[in-house]
């Protein structure tokens, strides 16, 4: 399994989940997106994936792109993804969800 996170500029970045470590609450936390002084990223959602698991985004003028878990490569942690969606002509992206890959089983 892997994270994948989209922020509200559209980009989005896969992550694999052993880069997070379990902690308690009085931890501080980690970074996710590399920090920008003008027009930072902000998260807009993030789903937990498998490799074939179909992912859609969605922005607020209701363009919707879709794309395969696999076809995202894994980020590190300071690296703030690719765009998938262009903000200033599709808005923020609003919402994002998964579809799970269907296992095809052979019936005889």
């Amino acid at each position: 399994q892997s994270i994948v996170v989209v922020t509200q500029r559209g980009a989005v970045k896969r992550m694999k989940l052993d880069e997070f470590e379990l902690s308690s609450r009085a931890k501080r936390g980690l970074v996710m997106l590399r920090e920008l002084k003008s027009n930072p990223h902000r998260v807009a959602g993030a789903v937990l994936v498998l490799n074939d698991d179909d992912i859609f985004i969605q922005s607020e003028k209701g363009q919707t792109v879709s794309f395969k878990a696999s076809e995202l490569r894994h980020n590190d942690r300071y690296s703030n993804g690719s765009f998938f969606i262009d903000e200033t002509e599709s808005g923020k992206v609003t919402t994002i969800w998964k579809v799970d890959a269907v296992k095809e089983e052979k019936i005889e």
